[in-house]
Order: C-alpha cells, then structure tokens, then sequence
C-alpha cells in the first residue's frame, strides 16, 4: 500500500512540474509590434534592452555566439586537451614498446594508453555538447 502511495505521489509531482507552461512572447525572428494605426515598427528601434545589443550584431553575439569569447576559449582549451591527450597516448605506445615484458611496465602503458583514449573520447563529446548548445541558443 505505501508503494502505491508513493508511486501515484511520484505521478502527480510529475504531472504538476513536468506540464508545459504556455508563455507568449514576440516572434524572435520578427521582432515587430503593431501600432494603434496598423503600422508595425521594430522593438529594437531606440531601445537598448538586452535583446536588442545581443542581436545589433547581425544576430551574433559576441560572448557565446558562434564566433564568441566563451566558444574561441573552449576551442583552444579542447585542442590543448586533444594535443596533450595524443602525446601522452604516443608515450604510453613508447613504453609499451620498450617495457621489454615487465609487467609492471605494460600495466602502466596499458593505462596510458586507455587514460589518453578516453580522454580524446571525452574531448569530442565536450566539443560535440558545445556546438550543440551554442547552436540552439
């Protein structure tokens, strides 16, 4: 009975926070608003709201556009983390290679070898995460 209770609690919370909320809100592409005559003039004339210098731009924003501050700092940090990542994979290969059987040897170049994959993996799906976060907004 008590899991029945928690379970129909769980359903309820979730239709209560997972339900979408209607907003209304100005077409983003359009950004226009009509006037008493008919006439429709864009928002951004004489304002100087957020919106309005985000997209001053040519719709490009400087901090977290495609061509931003925060995207050239991550770019450069991903290619330092692939570079880095690449030469300790060839290290690891190197030691592999030259362990000359040692166990303790190949168990450490094996783990080099796996730590610096993973880290390239790891890299991708960052870079991959990014552009897809910077392209939606």
């Amino acid at each position: 009975m008590k899991l029945i209770k928690q379970i129909l609690l769980l359903a309820v919370l979730g239709m209560i926070f997972l339900v979408p909320i209607g907003a209304h809100a100005f077409d983003i592409n359009n950004p226009t608003k009509n006037n008493a005559g008919g006439t429709s003039t864009s928002i951004c004339s004489g304002a100087s709201t957020a919106y309005c210098s985000d997209t001053a731009n040519g719709g490009q924003n400087d901090i977290y556009g495609p061509n931003g501050l925060i995207t050239s700092a991550i770019d450069i940090v991903s290619i330092i983390a692939g570079v880095t990542a690449i030469v300790v994979l060839m290290i690891g290969g190197f030691r592999f290679v030259v362990s000359g059987g040692d166990s303790n040897s190949v168990s450490g170049a094996r783990s080099m070898i796996l730590y610096s994959l993973v880290g390239l993996a790891i890299i991708g799906a960052a870079q991959a995460i990014m552009r897809f976060i910077i392209g939606s907004i």
